[in-house]
């Protein structure tokens, strides 16, 4: 078996040997690789290249390499197609199942499976949009994991000392912030973290910069945000990797983009949603408008109460001058003798009356000790035998010759035993 020359196509083959098939010596037999490269180049032709090819998806499969691949159908057909990952990194939502899409890319062999299919280089939704489909994803997906619920809300601080903007240095957001907040709130420091908010990299930038605000610690609140802007020019805050970052911070986030008719992925995670820049601005400096307005209120009432208080007393000490003075003393002074005395009496009463306790408890302790004194019984005729300064309770204690001494009621003696 021989092949043919890589010059020459299929067709051209077919129409120059148009007699191969009469007979077996004229016979030209192809090998299966030969052939499906014939069938690869033709395919080359400029008809099946940069072709838009529009069905629903079916069967799709993200690899670990980043490619993805997928079929697409329609009533009678259904098309195989591969999408490598330099293109597959650019697609801005989740290819699914069921989903209307329009393909643009080649079509190819893929030799060792022999299928034909098309390099896809983009894939766009019908009808809803690319970025809308991309929203409606992740929107979904993060509701599903609670990223949205109230309980994970963190509270503004009544009095921020310290806001963090995360937005373009020079952008109209930034602009807008400080000068309100100059008006509202001048006490407030603000602190300006500067990052790109269009463009590929402005979601990792905006991410990067919330998780630096924590690991710093520099702020009692963070903004997020920019002006206004097309969907395109705003799809950042729409980013997946923006979103886990505002639910992460342990500083409450305001996300405050685009305009008041405007909702984005950041604004359901963050812990409020302020409609515009501004809004955020006068959002964090109310409480102090509230606050200023409550003492000016209770500095009026406290002055009233004071100069209320004052009159009273005037008035009053207006009542005691004269003659009433002199008799409102008295009667002061003379109640205040009386219970003089009558803490004095009392006073004494109390002294006697716990001098004869002490004084009967002392008899009593007195008699019985004299009763149970040894010299009391020595009276009555009885004495004491020492030996060796021991008392002898016993003859058995006592030797002839020993030396004892006697003690008498009155006096004492020493003695020889005999």
């Amino acid at each position: 078996m021989s092949e043919i020359t890589s010059g020459l196509s299929l067709f051209d083959y077919n129409k120059e040997n148009s007699s191969a098939s009469g007979s077996d010596e004229q016979k030209f037999v192809f090998t299966v690789s030969s052939l499906t490269r014939q069938i690869k180049d033709a395919l080359k032709q400029k008809a099946f290249i940069h072709i838009w090819v529009g069905g629903e998806i079916s069967n799709v499969s993200y690899a670990k390499s980043g490619h993805v691949y997928f079929d697409i159908k329609d009533e009678y057909a259904l098309l195989k197609c591969a999408m490598f990952k330099r293109f597959a990194s650019g697609l801005k939502f989740k290819l699914e199942p069921g989903q209307k899409v329009e393909v643009f890319g080649s079509v190819s062999v893929y030799e060792k499976r022999g299928y034909y299919q098309i390099i896809a280089e983009k894939v766009t939704a019908e009808g809803i949009g690319d970025l809308q489909l991309a929203y409606e994803q992740l929107k979904k997906k993060l509701k599903q994991e609670g990223l949205f619920e109230r309980r994970y809300k963190k509270s503004i601080p009544l009095y921020p000392e310290r806001v963090a903007l995360i937005t373009s240095s020079t952008g109209a957001a930034v602009r807008d912030i400080i000068q309100t907040t100059n008006i509202h709130f001048p006490g407030v420091h603000l602190i300006i973290m500067p990052t790109v908010v269009q463009g590929d990299k402005a979601a990792a930038g905006i991410a990067r910069m919330i998780r630096l605000a924590n690991e710093k610690n520099i702020a009692d609140v963070l903004i997020i945000g920019r002006g206004g802007g097309s969907l395109e020019d705003l799809w950042a805050f729409n980013e997946e990797e923006v979103a886990r970052a505002v639910y992460a911070s342990r500083i409450p986030v305001i996300s405050a983009v685009g305009h008041e008719v405007d909702f984005f992925i950041s604004d359901f995670v963050a812990d409020y949603r302020a409609a515009t820049p501004t809004a955020a601005a006068e959002y964090i400096s109310q409480n102090k408008k509230e606050l200023a307005a409550g003492i000016s209120f209770y500095d009026k009432r406290i002055i009233n109460a004071v100069n209320s208080r004052i009159a009273g007393i005037r008035y009053r000490l207006e009542a005691c001058r004269g003659a009433k003075v002199a008799r409102i003393l008295q009667n002061m002074h003379d109640k205040l003798v009386q219970e003089l005395d009558d803490l004095k009496v009392r006073a004494v009463k109390g002294l006697q009356d716990n001098y004869k306790e002490k004084q009967n408890f002392f008899l009593q302790i007195n008699g019985k000790l004299t009763a149970l004194s040894p010299y009391n019984i020595m009276q009555r005729g009885y004495a004491v035998v020492m030996k060796n300064n021991k008392a002898v309770k016993q003859s058995s204690q006592l030797a002839k010759g020993d030396r004892v001494n006697v003690r008498l009621a009155s006096g004492e003696k020493d003695m020889e035993v005999l």
